[in-house]
């Protein structure tokens, strides 16, 4: 993580996730499915367009993109 002002920036860790920006939430999201802390992940996947997203809930840590 790295700090720029009053922002912070932050990446992935884990390989082989290519998040859109880092991966940093995909990876949060993944710990917290993989230690049980939460049961289900509410995301988007890509729609017809890129103001079309399919809402979808991920209950395996395999299934994040």
């Amino acid at each position: 993580m790295s700090a720029k002002g009053d922002m912070f920036y932050a990446w992935t860790k884990v390989d082989g996730i290519q998040g859109e920006c880092g991966g940093a939430v995909t990876s949060i999201l993944k710990y917290l499915l993989d230690e049980k802390v939460v049961d289900a992940v509410l995301t988007v996947q890509k729609g017809q367009d890129l103001y079309d997203p399919t809402p979808v809930v991920i209950t395996d840590s395999a299934d994040l993109a």
